[in-house]
């Protein structure tokens, strides 16, 4: 890259530009670096919250949203097996 220092031969010039482009990446990097880590650090915590162990008491949560309970979705002794089985569709047609 021709700079204006080293066509007006003026190489200190030159040089000092180099060095405040150099200094400006630098600083650049060191803001970046600090911005990663607290983006990392806040999606660490953020993970950390929903990620909660199950009550000790061993009773079922209550529902959220309106969806059934652990009690609700476990099969029933009684419940009738439908599960599809090779041959059930024989006569069908």
């Amino acid at each position: 890259m021709v700079c204006s220092a080293t066509t007006s031969h003026l190489p200190a010039l030159g040089n000092a530009a180099d060095d405040a482009v150099v200094h400006a990446m630098h600083v650049g990097a060191v803001w970046i670096m600090f911005i990663a880590l607290f983006g990392a650090a806040v999606l660490l915590l953020a993970l950390c919250a929903i990620r909660k162990p199950a009550a000790a008491g061993g009773a079922p949560e209550p529902a959220r949203d309106g969806g059934p309970t652990a009690d609700e979705t476990a099969p029933r002794a009684e419940a009738e097996d439908l599960t599809a089985r090779e041959g059930d569709d024989v006569g069908t047609r």
